[in-house]
C-alpha cells in the first residue's frame, strides 16, 4: 500500500513542478494556450499604469498562465429540473429556457452578459453568487447582513442549478450596483481588521468613488468576481477605469463574470460576450451586440434619433 501511494505522491509532485516550469518559459503562441483570452501579459500594467517588471512581473506571468492551463474556476451552470418546475416567473425568463436547452459555460478569465431588462441577467448572476454561498445582497460568503428576508431577496432558481467548479479561487466576492449602498453600510460598522483594507470609509465618498475603492482595496489576484451591472451610477471615465482594473484583475489570474449595459465594459480585451434574448443565447462578437449597435447609431446621428424618438404619433 505505502509504495503506491508513495509513487503516486512522487508522480503528481513531479507533475505540478512540470506544469509551472513549462508554463512560466511557455511561450505566447504555444497551441495549448490558445482560445483563452488574449491579454497582452507581457505589457501589464497596473492600476495607477505602472508598468510590471522584475519578479512581480515574472509571477504575474506565471499566476495568469497557470490559470489558462488549469481552467476557470467558475466552468459552467446547468439547470437541473424543467422550466415548467419553477414557477410562472422564472420558467418565462429568457435565460432559464436557454439553461433548459443546454448548460452555460464560461470559457475565459473575464465573461461578460449581456441582454435586454427582463433577460435574466440579474437572477443569474446573483444565482450564481448563492451558489458559492456569497451573500446574495453582496459581499464574501463572510458579509453577515441582509436587508431583506432571503424570499424578497434572492431568487430561489440557485436551488436547481449545478455549478461545475474545476477548482477554488483563494476568495469570491460578490457585488451588486443596486444594493452596493447596504454593503457599504455593511463595512461601516464593522470594527478595522488589523492589515486589512480600510472598508469604513466607503460612505464618506460619491457613490463611484466608493464603488472603485472597495474594488481596488477588495479585489486581487486568482480571485472570483461576480458583478451584477457594477457600472450603475458610474460616469464614463469611471466605466474605463473600471474596465481597466477588470482587465489587469484577469492578468492576475482571477475570474470575472459580469452582466452589464455598458459598452465600454463589454469591451474588456479578450472576454467572452454573452448575449441573452428572446431566441435564446448567442456569443456575439462587440460590434454585434445590441447595446452597441444601439450606441453606434444614436451616436452617429443623435438629432435624428431624437427626433424621430419624440415625434408625435
Amino acid at each position: 500500500m505505502w509504495p503506491g501511494f508513495i509513487l503516486s505522491l512522487c508522480l503528481n509532485v513531479a507533475a505540478w513542478l512540470y506544469a509551472i516550469y513549462s508554463v512560466a518559459v511557455m511561450p505566447e503562441d504555444d497551441p495549448r494556450l490558445q482560445g483563452h483570452t488574449s491579454v497582452n501579459y507581457r505589457s501589464a500594467r497596473s492600476p495607477s499604469g505602472a508598468s510590471i517588471s522584475g519578479r512581480n512581473h515574472e509571477k504575474t506571468l506565471i499566476d495568469a498562465r497557470l490559470t489558462r492551463m488549469l481552467g476557470v474556476f467558475l466552468a459552467a451552470a446547468r439547470l437541473d429540473v424543467p422550466p415548467d418546475a419553477l414557477g410562472s416567473y422564472l420558467s418565462g425568463l429568457p435565460v432559464v429556457s436557454a439553461l433548459a436547452k443546454a448548460p452555460l459555460r464560461f470559457e475565459k478569465a473575464i465573461t461578460v452578459v449581456t441582454g435586454e431588462n427582463g433577460a435574466g441577467k440579474s437572477t443569474l448572476i446573483e444565482s450564481l453568487a448563492a451558489g458559492m454561498r456569497l451573500n446574495p445582497e453582496g459581499g464574501s460568503r463572510h458579509a453577515n447582513f441582509a436587508s431583506l428576508d432571503e424570499k424578497e431577496s434572492l431568487s430561489p432558481l440557485y436551488r436547481w442549478l449545478t455549478l461545475s467548479r474545476p477548482r477554488n479561487p483563494r476568495d469570491a466576492f460578490f457585488l451588486r450596483g443596486e444594493s452596493f449602498y447596504n454593503l457599504a453600510g455593511y463595512y461601516a460598522g464593522l470594527e478595522p481588521v488589523p492589515k486589512g483594507p480600510r472598508m469604513d470609509d466607503l460612505l464618506e465618498m460619491s457613490h463611484g468613488q466608493s464603488l472603485m475603492a472597495l474594488i481596488e482595496r477588495r479585489f486581487h489576484s486568482e480571485g472570483l468576481f461576480l458583478l451584477d451591472e457594477p457600472e450603475a451610477g458610474l460616469s464614463m471615465l469611471r466605466q474605463l477605469e473600471l474596465m481597466g482594473r477588470l482587465h489587469h484583475l484577469a492578468a492576475q489570474g482571477s475570474q470575472i463574470i459580469l452582466a452589464t449595459h455598458s459598452p465600454i465594459l463589454m469591451a474588456i480585451p479578450g472576454a467572452q460576450l454573452l448575449e441573452i434574448t428572446e431566441e435564446g443565447i448567442s456569443y456575439p462578437k462587440f460590434e454585434e451586440t445590441q447595446a452597441v449597435q444601439a450606441a453606434r447609431e444614436f451616436i452617429g446621428d443623435p438629432e435624428g434619433t431624437v427626433a424621430f424618438l419624440t415625434e408625435e404619433a
